[in-house]
């Protein structure tokens, strides 16, 4: 028995020995120390040691269903009741309550629990008809493949509606005047111009009540009116309109009290040697950078970059990551290296926010609290399996943009081809509203700045789209801007 104990002591200690001499020489002979970083050594030598234990003390926490229901929000809802009608965006107080009403009945709808008794297509002018009748009328701003708006309402991708129409941008539930529990759902097919019409069988008590107490509780002030309304979506015979608005869009007379913006930086992201080495780990971990093959230096500007053999990653400690897959490389891959199948819009989606999620976990600070995505998620837009993908930090209902080198910059974006990562940028900052208030001008009067930016030939101007937006240009308060985004034009008119 001495024996026995004596070899396994003699192995054991012949083991430490022989995991020591490896250590030194990958420090020694590695890229963990060098003449220009005496002062990171200590760091350096910490980072290669919990570096192979990292997979244990991280990994995906949230599934791809409940990221998608924390970043894919509806930009707005309206609530329509005999001719008065309220536009909710995320800033007001009764918008989640709302919010959760819709969505605990649309999931009913979209699992089979709530049954559907008839579907049929009916005219555009029937959907504007029934958008002025009793309803709750959900605006998500972008188009939208209707499997990621399911996951992001249900938890489930294939549902009745992922069968019919093609993109999505909005949905009408409208309570019928008869005494039985149904609700109709209007959907209408952004690529198809067709209007889908569902009878669901749901007691709408609660959904009704949502409604009636909001209008109790809200007696006078002003009320909005949609464009096919006023007739600001078409031109008249003989009418020489100069603007017009799509036909769903609500206007307004009057203009609002806001709250501005204010901002931070991320907290503990750098200190005295640069760039917080804790974040620095998670950061690599995330971009799958080997700390044992890869290049790092500092350039002119203070970033660190990270070189390796399929892409560059360059970390500002003032707050930007970004990352360039090399010429001819495919970058960063997303998916396991089982996963063979097509990589359309559903599955590049759920990659990127899985990627995003993993990314945010790693700073101190919950950046996703306020991220949002904020691009259109259906076809690709260069060819098969090519996508670029936007998220914006949404504060008190409007998204921040970012100026810089004279455009505007979406906080996230990422160009993703069949599932390898090709180009990622993400700005780290947390806004929130601060005490500070502005008077926002109406939408009507933003409009007319645009008219009289546009030369004449090119009148009238289209607005698809409308709303507004903080934009960051580095002043410590951001006032809230009118954002139009017009037909004809890639980029948006921000209105000052």
């Amino acid at each position: 028995m001495q024996k026995i104990k004596r070899a396994v002591t003699d192995i054991l200690l012949a083991g430490l020995i022989l995991l020591c001499l490896f250590l030194v020489c990958r420090i020694w002979f590695g890229s963990y120390i060098s003449p220009e970083k005496y002062d990171a050594a200590v760091d350096n030598v910490k980072s290669f040691i919990s570096s192979p234990f990292s997979f244990f003390s991280k990994g995906k926490v949230n599934t791809f269903s409940y990221n998608m229901k924390v970043l894919l929000r509806p930009e707005k809802i309206v609530l329509n009741y005999a001719a008065n009608r309220v536009e909710l965006s995320a800033s007001d107080a009764q918008f989640e309550s709302v919010k959760g009403e819709s969505y605990s009945f649309l999931s009913n709808m979209l699992t089979g629990e709530a049954k559907i008794t008839e579907k049929t297509t009916v005219s555009i002018e029937e959907y504007f008809q029934a958008l002025k009748g009793k309803s709750l009328f959900i605006n998500y701003g972008n188009k939208l493949d209707p499997r990621l708006l399911s996951m992001s309402i249900s938890g489930v991708s294939e549902s009745e509606i992922s069968g019919d129409a093609s993109e999505i941008k909005d949905i009408l539930i409208v309570f019928n005047d008869s005494v039985l529990n149904n609700v109709s759902v209007y959907i209408p097919d952004e690529k198809t111009d067709s209007v889908y019409k569902y009878s669901v069988e749901y007691n709408k008590a609660k959904l009704d009540k949502v409604v009636n107490d909001f209008f109790e509780t809200r007696r006078g002030g002003s009320f909005s009116s949609y464009s096919f309304e006023l007739n600001f979506h078409k031109t008249e015979d003989g009418g020489a309109a100069k603007v017009l608005f799509a036909p769903t869009i609500l206007l307004e007379v009057t203009p609002k009290l806001t709250n501005t913006v204010a901002w931070r930086d991320i907290n503990e992201f750098s200190d005295e040697h640069g760039l917080n080495a804790p974040l620095e780990n998670g950061i690599l971990r995330e971009f799958k950078i080997n700390p044992m093959t890869m290049r790092k230096f500092t350039d002119v500007s203070g970033s660190t970059i990270f070189v390796e053999n399929f892409g560059t990653l360059a970390i500002d400690p003032k707050g930007t990551i970004e990352f360039k897959a090399h010429e001819g490389r495919k970058g960063i891959s997303l998916f396991d290296e089982n996963d063979t199948g097509v990589f359309d819009v559903f599955k590049t989606t759920a990659l990127s926010v899985d990627f995003i999620s993993n990314v945010c976990a790693v700073f101190p600070d919950d950046i996703m609290e306020n991220l949002q995505l904020n691009s259109d998620l259906t076809q690709s837009h260069r060819g098969s399996g090519y996508y670029v993908i936007n998220f914006d930090y949404f504060i008190d209902g409007a998204p921040v943009l970012i100026k810089s080198d004279g455009e505007y910059n979406h906080a996230i974006t990422m160009e993703i081809e069949n599932g390898n990562l090709l180009y990622f940028r993400q700005y780290l900052k947390k806004y929130y509203k601060s005490e500070e208030t502005q008077s926002t001008m109406t939408s009507i009067s933003a409009a007319d700045k645009i008219v009289e930016n546009t030369d004449e030939a090119e009148l009238p101007v289209y607005i698809n789209r409308m709303g507004t937006c903080f934009v960051d240009n580095g002043s410590r308060n951001l006032y809230r801007k009118w954002r139009f985004e017009l037909d004809g034009k890639s980029e948006p008119f921000i209105v000052y």
